[in-house]
């Protein structure tokens, strides 16, 4: 049954008729929309999905609606980037090729899609990872040799004041601690910010590295979605590190998150000279593995809310087809829309 049909089927339903028949015809419009295309979400929108939610509202069945919708019962999806009211710092997708640098293959420049062009790239040849040589869920992405392969930022203010949250899409194909996103070295003298496949520490001073939070066995080798939120700021108090793996809370760690701007007031400690991706100065484990998508936001100050993490969580987990990875109690685990979630 394709979307008109149902359409047709809902329009001409009793109250009796679409409370007897809600449950299969949520589960077949949810099977269309994901593995249909755009044109079958926008019949959805436009007629399906608004033809249902308009007859719920209607028969007084309105808690059934867990979407927002538009002031003609046209559902509202936000676990679309472009939905959310939230500003993306820097945004690397490996599938927009023509952000992508390459030359047979070698990639010397991941363009930022966001338009603040804090780019990643190399001019050295033996550094430049490789495009059109993996895929994940039939989407490019790119892969680091494990060896040399490392990619540097334009400038580290892609990491800014505020609440600072990276949200990766990556695997790591061998059972080492490799370095996703990385800074700095081990010198306790200066700021560090990265994110390893067995653990994370950011804007750290200490050399102790009590800041660190491990979350993963070094032998974990699966696809992730790995979600990082930092406090940063130029004092301590309100400052912390948040760290979630597909959708799911590992720890946290109070004050310990600093910037590299805090060399303005902290003499002896510092600036961060560099933020990397898929490696870390002055450390030799570098990924091995791919990187499929990477996000920074910086959200005006303000923690994200568990509703647009939990947006991007999905954005994310369906793009790439690691929906199955999220938590059963995610809102979105089982459909891009909250409605049909069950």
């Amino acid at each position: 049954m394709n979307l008109q049909e149902l359409n047709n089927l809902i329009h001409s339903a009793t109250k009796e008729e679409l409370q007897t028949n809600l449950s299969t015809w949520k589960s077949q419009i949810n099977t269309i929309l994901l593995a249909g295309t755009e044109a079958d979400e926008h019949y959805f929108i436009n007629h399906t999905g608004r033809e249902l939610f308009r007859k719920l509202y209607d028969f007084d069945l309105e808690s059934e609606i867990k979407d927002e919708y538009d002031s003609g019962f046209r559902p509202q999806r936000k676990s679309k980037l472009n939905a959310l009211d939230i500003t993306i710092r820097v945004h690397l997708d490996a599938t927009v090729s023509n952000s992508i640098s390459e030359s047979s293959g070698s990639v010397s420049e991941w363009r930022d899609i966001s338009g603040n062009n804090f780019h990643a790239s190399t001019s050295m040849a033996s550094h430049m990872p490789s495009t059109n040589s993996r895929t994940l869920n039939g989407l490019n992405v790119i892969d680091f040799d494990g060896a040399d392969n490392c990619l540097t930022f334009s400038s580290t203010d892609a990491i800014s004041f505020g609440y600072t949250t990276v949200f990766i899409v990556y695997k790591s194909d061998a059972a080492n601690k490799d370095y996703i996103l990385g800074s700095g070295n081990e010198n306790p003298n200066k700021s560090r910010f990265y994110l390893r496949s067995d653990s994370s520490v950011i804007g750290s001073f200490d050399s102790s590295q009590s800041d660190k939070i491990d979350f993963l066995s070094e032998s974990d080798t699966n696809e992730r979605i790995s979600m990082q939120e930092t406090v940063l700021g130029t004092t301590e108090g309100n400052l912390g590190t948040f760290l979630y793996r597909d959708g799911v809370f590992q720890g946290s760690k109070p004050d310990v998150a600093y910037i590299h701007e805090l060399v303005s007031t902290q003499p002896n400690n510092e600036d961060m000279l560099k933020l990397q991706l898929g490696c870390r100065e002055g450390n030799s484990n570098k990924h091995e593995g791919y990187i499929a998508e990477v996000l920074f936001f910086n959200n005006e100050g303000e923690q994200l809310t568990q509703e647009t993490r939990e947006n991007i969580e999905a954005y994310l987990a369906h793009k790439w087809g690691l929906a199955s990875k999220l938590d059963s109690a995610h809102p979105y685990k089982n459909s891009l829309y909250k409605t049909f979630n069950s």
